[in-house]
């Protein structure tokens, strides 16, 4: 009889800065944790901020591995101005960490020509943990000899370069096509990004698997009076308004919303919107643009939010507005679903299809389309409602257990072990989104 089969979840993030991906790790971890009719035994890999994070949002009794791998590697292997900071800060933790990556390197035979230039190499702590598969679920990935599925969401910097630094473009462009070609398998979330995954690495169709979405918000229950009461207060929210959840990166188009918020009142249409998520360095920008639009009035940006607090946001919102210019999918609109609320969102990537008809879709580098159809949602209740049920009907093909049960089946699949026939079904479905 074979022994359980290990599997490790990357959950090395920075907590509230990681936008959708972190309640993506939340949801599928939690989901596989609950399956009850299977012996794999799954573990989180984490670093020191994301220790508490793991025990808090996904499981109290989740199994940790700690690991000190770096995001990046000098290119020539040597000391690069990074690692001359790290030595100069820490001479003796810097040789430290040296030794053990180079110990590492010789317990899992990688030979450098294998590895990108670059592209960190494993401490070792994954493979000293007897872990059978490693499932990369954001970019951060690394070098091991354990088999890999790679996640790397989305190839943004090759359509958006401009909002990239020169830095960031070329550790993409090593990193990502490294990482896709030593996986045993690649992760999309959607169709579109399946074929952007292919087209910008050259990977086999075949490798890229396109998993079910699983939704979000789980567990959390519904609030209370009191909690929407302390949730008004605490963030001085307007009587209604239209909600946006997400960090304020350039690419999120909060600079497009305002301009059609601005076009709206000049034409005698007051809307409030509430933009919920990490105020990163880009956010001075977007209060420049509010100053300059006159708009501090009808805009609020509260910041990162608890869980408990997002869903008092949506349950107290008439509407959600998305117009992100790039997404591989978007998290809010399963929100938005899963908690009654009818959706306008943009036109791009996989978007339309994730909406289906259950969406209001516009142009979202045109003010006048967002406007639109933020006017539309703003004013029509009828169609608030049409767009809610279709919405809630929508989400409802996507679920936890679903979810948890195809990438079950995928990591069966990659380690050699038996497949029920429920596990091939799963595998054989066609793409969900």
């Amino acid at each position: 009889m074979s022994r359980p089969l290990r599997i490790c979840l990357d959950a090395r993030i920075w907590p509230g800065l990681w936008g959708g991906v972190e309640p993506y790790i939340m949801q599928v971890g939690r989901a596989l944790l609950a399956l009850s009719d299977g012996d794999e035994q799954y573990s989180f890999l984490v670093h020191e901020p994301s220790v508490q994070w793991v025990r808090d949002r996904i499981s109290p009794d989740a199994t940790v591995i700690m690991d000190k791998t770096p995001e990046s590697a000098s290119s020539d292997g040597g000391l690069g101005m990074s690692s001359m900071r790290r030595f100069i800060r820490s001479p003796r933790r810097f040789v430290s960490t040296r030794w053990r990556a180079w110990q590492a390197q010789r317990l899992m035979n990688v030979p450098l020509g294998e590895v990108a230039a670059g592209v960190p190499s494993s401490t070792g702590a994954v493979e000293r943990a007897g872990i059978d598969l490693i499932h990369f679920m954001h970019q951060a990935g690394f070098a091991t000899r354990v088999r890999s599925i790679y996640q790397p969401h989305d190839f943004q910097h090759m359509h958006l370069p401009d909002l990239f630094s020169q830095q960031e473009r070329d550790w993409r462009g090593v990193l990502y096509p490294c990482l896709c070609r030593r996986a045993c398998a690649i992760v999309a979330v959607s169709t579109w990004t399946k074929h952007d995954i292919v087209r910008w690495t050259g990977v086999e169709e075949s490798k890229v698997r396109v998993m079910p979405y699983p939704p979000p918000l789980g567990g959390y229950g519904q609030p209370t009076p009191d909690d929407l009461t302390a949730t008004r207060a605490k963030f001085d929210l307007p009587e209604t308004y239209l909600l946006y959840a997400a960090q304020t990166w350039a690419h999120k188009n909060h600079i497009g919303l305002l301009r059609a918020l601005a076009a709206l009142r000049d034409r005698g249409v007051v809307v409030n919107v509430v933009c919920s998520g990490h105020r990163n360095e880009y956010f001075p920008t977007i209060q420049a643009e509010i100053d300059r639009l006159n708009l501090a009035g009808q805009v609020r940006f509260p910041g990162f939010v608890t869980p408990l607090e997002i869903k008092c946001l949506y349950d107290q919102a008439r509407g959600v507005v998305i117009p992100t210019r790039f997404e591989a999918a978007s998290y809010p609109m399963w929100e938005a679903f899963r908690e009654g609320r009818a959706v306008a969102c943009s036109n791009v990537t996989a978007l339309p299809k994730q909406a289906g008809d259950s969406a209001l879709l516009f142009d979202p580098e045109d003010p006048a389309s967002i406007a639109g159809a933020m006017e539309r949602l703003w004013n029509d209740g009828e169609l608030r409602a049409t767009l809610a049920q279709r919405g809630k009907e929508n989400l409802s093909r996507f679920t936890p257990e679903r979810s948890a049960k195809a990438f079950r089946a995928l990591y069966r699949e990659l380690c050699g072990r038996s497949l029920s026939p429920e596990d091939r079904a799963l595998l054989a479905a066609p793409p969900m989104l």
